[in-house]
C-alpha cells in the first residue's frame, strides 16, 4: 500500500458561494466542488516523480468498490479529521486517466474551512490517489489499483493530475439564495443574514 500522487489540475465549479460577515468580508465558502484528473495513464504521464507510471485499465477491477465509499482526504491522513468530503463522480477516460468531481464538506471545522479557502483561492490544486498498487514485472508499471481514497495534496508525485478552479459568480449566488429562501420559509439565518443587512 502506498500513495501514488498525480498532479492534475483541479477545476473549481461555479457552485461555490461566498459567506460574508456584517462588514462584507468573506468569512467562508459553501458548496465548494471541483473536477479534474486524479490520475493519468502512461501515455499522458510517462513516469511520475518516483519513476512509476499507471497502465490503462489499472482502475477497472476495483473502481466499483471505491464508488461505494468515495473518500476525499487531505494528505492521505486516514482519520475523520482529514475527511474533507466525497467524490460524486469517478470515471475512467480512455487514453487519459481517472476523472473525478469532488464535493467539499460544509463543516464549520477549521481544517475544512481552510481547505475551502485554499481551493477557491487557487492555491490547492493537486490530487493524489492512495490504495493498494499491483506492479508489472518491471516494478514501475502500476497495472492494477485498489483505490482506497483520493487526497487533496500540496506536492504530488504525478505532474499531470490537477484540479482547476473558477470564481464564484453573482448569478450562481443569487440562484442559491433563492433556493435557500424557498426551502426555509423565506428566512435567512446566521452569518448569511448578517452579511445581507
Amino acid at each position: 500500500v502506498k500513495a501514488y500522487s498525480s498532479n492534475a489540475e483541479v477545476k473549481l465549479s461555479e457552485k461555490a458561494v461566498e459567506v460574508r460577515d456584517s462588514e462584507g468580508r468573506i468569512e467562508d465558502y459553501r458548496d465548494v466542488t471541483f473536477e479534474g484528473m486524479a490520475s493519468t495513464f502512461r501515455n499522458v504521464t510517462p513516469e511520475d516523480r518516483d519513476g512509476d507510471y499507471v497502465m490503462e485499465g489499472a482502475f477497472t477491477k476495483w473502481l466499483g468498490e471505491f464508488r461505494r465509499n468515495p473518500v476525499m482526504l487531505i494528505d492521505h491522513e486516514r482519520c475523520v479529521d482529514s475527511l474533507m468530503g466525497y467524490y460524486s463522480r469517478v470515471s475512467v477516460i480512455a487514453g487519459r486517466g481517472l476523472a473525478v468531481e469532488g464535493k467539499v464538506t460544509n463543516s464549520p471545522y477549521d481544517e475544512a474551512k481552510h481547505v475551502r479557502f485554499q481551493l477557491v483561492e487557487g492555491a490547492l490544486k493537486t490530487l493524489s490517489i492512495g490504495g493498494s498498487f499491483f506492479y508489472a514485472d518491471d516494478m514501475r508499471g502500476i497495472e492494477e489499483v485498489r483505490l482506497h481514497e483520493i487526497s487533496l495534496v500540496v506536492i504530488p508525485a504525478n505532474p499531470d493530475a490537477m484540479i482547476t478552479t473558477r470564481p464564484v459568480t453573482a448569478k450562481h449566488a443569487e440562484r442559491v439564495m433563492k433556493m435557500h429562501l424557498s426551502q426555509n420559509g423565506g428566512e435567512l439565518r446566521g452569518s448569511i443574514k448578517k452579511s445581507l443587512t
